[in-house]
C-alpha cells in the first residue's frame, strides 16, 4: 500500500519492492464442485466486505478462477502451475472424506495426490519451474508427505507442509489461563495492519543494519518492533529464530523479522539519545505489582466436549491439561462435560499417571461432591510434581458423563458450582458417536452457551462472571453466539478460536514469507523451548497511572522479571523477551507497535503484549 500514492506513479524510480512476491503476483483458484460463476461472485462479495476496491484487486483480471481437479497433472497444466511462484493447496474436506470412508486408515490422502501431481508437473517442466514455495496444509502430521517433499535445482526447500491442528487445540487451552490470546495472534498473522513481517537486512532502513548486533538494531527502528533474526541460506540456524541472543551479529545474508504496518519500518531518528533515556527512564520505574507473573490461583474450569485425538494419543490430553494447570493451585477443578464412557475416561487418565480418587476429596465443596457422585463419574488428582519454588499437581479433575447440550446434564452442575473458566469444544469424538460435520459443531456450541447463559439468568446477580472459550468453524458463528453473563453485566467478551481464520492467515503468511516460516512457526508449535506470544500483566513491569513512554516499557521487559515462574521452577534457565505492544484491558483494545516516544498510564488490568522463549537450564556434563 505504501507504494499506492501520487508520489510514487509520478517518480515509478522510488517505488519500494514487495518484500515478499505473493504481494505483486495475480492469483489463480483451481477447485471443483463450484462453478466459475458461483466462485468469481463468492469472491466478489467477500472482497467488497473487507474494503478491497475492486480497481485495484480485479476478479477475473487479478484473481482467476478455473473449474478442475488439483490431483490431475493435466489440470494443472492447462493452469500454469509449473509457472507459478508459489502455490498453496487446502484439500482437508477431501482428506476427511477419505479418511472417514477409510476408517481412519487413509489420511490427508487427497493432498499427498495433489503433492505428486505438482512434483510431477513441476520436476518434468524443471526449465521453467519457478516454484519459490508451496505451502501445504494438513489435517494431521504425515510420513508420506514428508517422504514426497521435493527440492527446486537450487537445493532449496520447497514444499512446506502445515499441521495447525496441535496449535488450535493448544490455543484454546492458553486462552483458558490467559484471556484475548487468540485475537492477539490472528492480529500477528494479518496482513489487513500491523503483522509479523520480514525484510533483507540491508533494506531494513537507508544504510541497512549489517554488522550491528540485533539489539542495536532494534533501536534504529520506529513504529516497528524488531523480534526475530535468521540466516536466509540456513533457516535452522541454531540461536536464530524469535526472541534470538541479543548480541547476535547480523549479516548482509540475514533477514530481520519484525511487526509493524508495513514491510518497510520507519528509522528512529537520533535513537542512540532516545534508547539512553528510555533505558535510564527504565531502570527508575517501580513496578505496581512485580510478583504477578509467578501467582497461582484457585479456581473452578470446566470443559464440555472430547478431541478425537485425546482419545487416540492421551499424552495430547495430558499436554493441554498442563497448560491449564499451570498457575493452579492445589485444590483447583478440572470438570470434564461428555459423552466418553466412564470407564474409557478412566483407563485414558490412568495411563497417563493421574491416580484415581475412590471417596470425596478432602477440602473440596460438599454440594459439589454430592452432585458429583449422583452423576456417576469418576475423580482424579493429576500427578505431583516438586520444583524448587512449589508442589504442583493436585488438581481434582472430575468426568461428568453426558452431553453438555443437554439441561438435564448440564444445568444441575452449573447451578451448584460456580465456574471461573469455561472451554467449550464443538466436537465430542469417536469415543461419543459419529463425527458432525463443521455446521452442526457450531451449532452445537451455540446451543451449549445458550443454555449458560440462561442458568446464569437463573442465578441473577449472584451468578459470578464465566469467562468462556470456544470455536467455530464459520465466521457467523462469532456474531450469533449470547455467550453467558455473570455479575449483572450486560456483555460477556467471550474468545473465539475462528479455526477457519487461523488455517487461513497461517497459510497465507507462510505462502508470502517462506524463508522465515520456521521462525515464525514457532509461535504455532507445542514444543518446549518455543517462542510464544504471552500478555502479561502491566503492573508486572509498571507503575499503575504514570504515563511511560513505549520505548522505556521496552527496555524494561528486556531487563527482565526478577525472577518468573519458569526461571524458579527451573534453576539457570532464563525466560527472555520483547515488548511489542499492550491490550486495553477494558476495551480489548490491542496497540502494536507505538512509536517509542508515545506515552501510556497503564491500568491495574491492562496488559502488555510480549515475544517470549523461554530457554532451559544447560544440561549438565
Amino acid at each position: 500500500m505504501s507504494n499506492e500514492t501520487w508520489a510514487k506513479r509520478l517518480m515509478p524510480w522510488t517505488v519500494v519492492p514487495p518484500s515478499t512476491p505473493c504481494a505483486a503476483a495475480d492469483i489463480v483458484i483451481l477447485a471443483y464442485g463450484k462453478e466459475k460463476e458461483e466462485m468469481d461472485a463468492l469472491l466478489e462479495t467477500a472482497l467488497s466486505e473487507r474494503g478491497i476496491d475492486p480497481r485495484r484487486t480485479r476478479v477475473g483480471r487479478n484473481i482467476i478462477c478455473r473449474v478442475g481437479d488439483p490431483t490431475d497433472v493435466h489440470d494443472l497444466l492447462k493452469v500454469g502451475a509449473q509457472s507459478a511462484t508459489a502455490i498453496v493447496t487446502m484439500m482437508t474436506e477431501d482428506d476427511k472424506e477419505e479418511e472417514d470412508l477409510s476408517e481412519g486408515a487413509i489420511a490427508n490422502g487427497s493432498t499427498l495426490r495433489v503433492l505428486l501431481a505438482l512434483r510431477h508437473v513441476l520436476l518434468a517442466n524443471k526449465g521453467l519451474m519457478a516454484i519459490r514455495n508451496i505451502v501445504m496444509q494438513l489435517s494431521a502430521p504425515s510420513t508420506y508427505i514428508d517422504a514426497a517433499c521435493f527440492r527446486n535445482e537450487q537445493e532449496a526447500v520447497v514444499v512446506y507442509p502445515l499441521d495447525l491442528s496441535v496449535f488450535l487445540n493448544s490455543l484454546m487451552f492458553s486462552c483458558g489461563a490467559t484471556p484475548r490470546l487468540a485475537k492477539t495472534i490472528l492480529e500477528l498473522v494479518n496482513f489487513d495492519g500491523f503483522s509479523i513481517r520480514r525484510r533483507k537486512s540491508t533494506l531494513l532502513v537507508p544504510g541497512g543494519v549489517v554488522g550491528l548486533t540485533f539489539r542495536e538494531a532494534m533501536n534504529r527502528v520506529d513504529n516497528a518492533v524488531l523480534i526475530g533474526v535468521c540466516d536466509a541460506d540456513e533457516a535452522n540456524r541454531p540461536g536464530d529464530g524469535l526472541v534470538p541472543d541479543p548480541e547476535r551479529k547480523i549479516g548482509p545474508n540475514d533477514l530481520i523479522i519484525f511487526v509493524a504496518v508495513s514491510s518497510l519500518p520507519d528509522e528512529l531518528e537520533d535513537g542512540p539519545a532516545k534508547v539512553a533515556r528510555d533505558d535510564a527512564a527504565a531502570r527508575k520505574l517501580e513496578p505496581a505489582d512485580p510478583d504477578v507473573a509467578a501467582r497461582t490461583y484457585r479456581k473452578n474450569l470446566l470443559i464440555c466436549g472430547w478431541r478425537p485425538i485425546w482419545t487416540d494419543d492421551p499424552k495430547r490430553l495430558v499436554s493441554r491439561l498442563e497448560q491449564l494447570t499451570g498457575d493452579l493451585e492445589a485444590g483447583s477443578t478440572l470438570t470434564f462435560v461428555n459423552r466418553v464412557p466412564p470407564e474409557l475416561f478412566g483407563e485414558l487418565l490412568g495411563a497417563c499417571g493421574f491416580a484415581a480418587v475412590g471417596g470425596d476429596v478432602a477440602g473440596q465443596d460438599p454440594a459439589f461432591s454430592a452432585i458429583h457422585r449422583e452423576a456417576g463419574g469418576g475423580t482424579w488428582l493429576t500427578p505431583v510434581k516438586v520444583t524448587p519454588v512449589r508442589e504442583s499437581g493436585g488438581i481434582v479433575v472430575r468426568h461428568w458423563p453426558g452431553d453438555a447440550c443437554a439441561d438435564a446434564v448440564l444445568g444441575p452442575l452449573l447451578r451448584t458450582v460456580d465456574f471461573d473458566v469455561a472451554i467449550v469444544l464443538g466436537t465430542q469424538g469417536r469415543a461419543a458417536g459419529a463425527p458432525l460435520p463443521p455446521r452442526s459443531c457450531d451449532t452445537r456450541v451455540l446451543n451449549i452457551l445458550l443454555l449458560m447463559r440462561d442458568i446464569q439468568k437463573q442465578k441473577g446477580r449472584d451468578a459470578k462472571t464465566l469467562q468462556v472459550i470456544t470455536e467455530n468453524q464459520q465466521d457467523s458463528t462469532a456474531l450469533l453466539a449470547l455467550p453467558p453473563l455473570g455479575g449483572g453485566a450486560a456483555t460477556n467478551r467471550a474468545d473465539f478460536i475462528n479455526t477457519q481464520a487461523i488455517y487461513a492467515r497461517a497459510l497465507a503468511h507462510t505462502l508470502a514469507y517462506p524463508a522465515i516460516a520456521h521462525a515464525v512457526g514457532e509461535l504455532f508449535a507445542d514444543a518446549a523451548g518455543s517462542a510464544s506470544v504471552d500478555l502479561v500483566w502491566a503492573t508486572a513491569f509498571v507503575p499503575v497511572g504514570a504515563p511511560v513512554t513505549f520505548g522505556a516499557v521496552q527496555q524494561r521487559v528486556m531487563l527482565g522479571l526478577e525472577d518468573t515462574l519458569f526461571e524458579k521452577e527451573h534453576p539457570g534457565g532464563q525466560t527472555s523477551a520483547i515488548c511489542i505492544g499492550f491490550l486495553d484491558g477494558d476495551t480489548d483494545k490491542l496497540t502494536f507497535a507505538p512509536s517509542v516516544d508515545s506515552t501510556t498510564a497503564y491500568k491495574a488490568n491492562d496488559r502488555l503484549v510480549l515475544v517470549t522463549r523461554d530457554v532451559p537450564p544447560p544440561e549438565a556434563p
